[in-house]
């Protein structure tokens, strides 16, 4: 088994955001378990303050639901939500353009590099970091998905009250953390997802820290790793044929300790020397990049769909200026309230003054009466 105890392990970091959200929430419901991790900003960092993990189609507490007004003005990752890896395609382009021109671009490939029919998928793309000053083409990672696939996925994420303002691939950022430890990074990384059914294997290959290919591979057990090593090396011939694999290849097994003894044995035979084992992230780690990734824009690496992404966008303008209105008429009715309030007092001491000033005319006028009989009585006596 190689020893990775002297060998430094790729780490995940979450990018730093330049406009984090005040809160985000993570929802993982690709692993036939419903988990759920609730971040708020803390000094530009985003610290974890409740998880949990509940029985899939648990419905999540309004309380850690609630919408930001700022929504409406500015649409950000408020909602991120995890989909399955093997329900999405992976494609890698180097593209010879600038920052602004890459949606375009990106856009003009897709009917040579989608396995679907454009009309009936979804698709996004992620910028890969550049490791290499000296390189003018962009890489980017295309992400294509069956589009009743991600409907359906929606749709059971609304079910349990929770909107996605993302929708991703946790693998995805484990791809974008691959070159953690290296200025140029080398080889391929291979990172293991066991579903109920299959396994499925993501393989990031990299060469002089640029990023080539992503591969998924299934495989229908752990013991049948000779279907893993048979598409490994169909990739190895195919992308020395087309030249963007040169040299030796650096094999890295991002899986725990346990399969990894299972699988080390095989894997060293078929490849020849030692195979690095290194630790997966925890699940909250992962969670933790998510969430510190949030303030990218939403068109980066969101397979939510345009049209339910306006949607959601509709309903927090409509909330937005529903709660204006409800405040105002609630306004409204508090000063008519008090106005009213006013108006009785200010009418109850008019009747008070009133009655007052009729008394003392009353008391004025005996006064008179009384002063006219005193001068009678007056000139009586004398």
């Amino acid at each position: 088994m190689a020893d990775t105890k002297d060998k430094p392990k790729p780490k995940l970091k979450a990018q730093p955001a330049e406009a984090l959200p005040a809160a985000c929430n993570v929802v993982d419901c690709s692993s036939g378990r419903q988990q759920f991790w609730r971040f708020t900003d803390s000094k530009n960092q985003m610290k974890l303050v409740d998880v949990r993990e509940t029985e899939p189609g648990e419905k999540i507490p309004d309380k850690h639901l609630d919408r930001d007004a700022s929504q409406m003005w500015r649409p950000h990752c408020q909602n991120d939500a995890w989909i399955p890896a093997q329900k999405v395609y992976f494609r890698v382009l180097h593209l010879p353009c600038s920052e602004k021109e890459l949606p375009g671009m990106v856009e003009l490939q897709l009917d040579k590099i989608s396995p679907l029919p454009l009309s009936q998928a979804v698709w996004t793309f992620e910028v890969v970091p550049v490791y290499r000053p000296d390189r003018e083409q962009k890489t980017v990672v295309v992400m294509i998905a069956e589009r009743s696939v991600v409907e359906q996925y929606i749709g059971e994420l609304e079910k349990i009250g929770y909107r996605p303002d993302r929708l991703e691939p946790a693998v995805l950022h484990q791809l974008m953390a691959t070159p953690e430890g290296g200025d140029r990074p080398d080889g391929a990384w291979i990172y293991p997802s066991f579903g109920e059914e299959q396994i499925v294997c993501t393989v990031a290959w990299w060469d002089e820290g640029v990023l080539h290919n992503i591969t998924q591979i299934a495989i229908s057990s752990r013991e049948h790793l000779n279907e893993l090593t048979g598409h490994l090396t169909a990739t190895t011939w195919a992308g020395e044929m087309e030249g963007w694999l040169t040299g030796d290849t650096d094999w890295h097994l991002v899986v725990g300790n346990q399969l990894g003894e299972e699988w080390l044995n095989v894997l060293n035979d078929w490849a020849g020397k030692g195979v690095q084992v290194e630790e997966p992230p925890e699940a909250n780690a992962m969670a933790a990049v998510a969430a510190g990734r949030a303030a990218r824009p939403l068109e980066q690496g969101n397979l939510l769909p345009p049209d339910r992404k306006d949607k959601y966008h509709r309903d927090d303008v409509d909330r937005v200026w529903g709660n204006i209105l409800t405040w105002s008429v609630m306004f409204y009715v508090v000063l008519i309230s008090v106005y009213f309030v006013v108006k009785s007092q200010v009418t109850s001491r008019e009747e008070e003054a009133f009655q007052a000033n009729k008394k003392a005319l009353g008391m004025q006028k005996e006064l008179k009466e009384l002063g006219v009989k005193r001068r009678l009585l007056e000139d009586q006596l004398e």
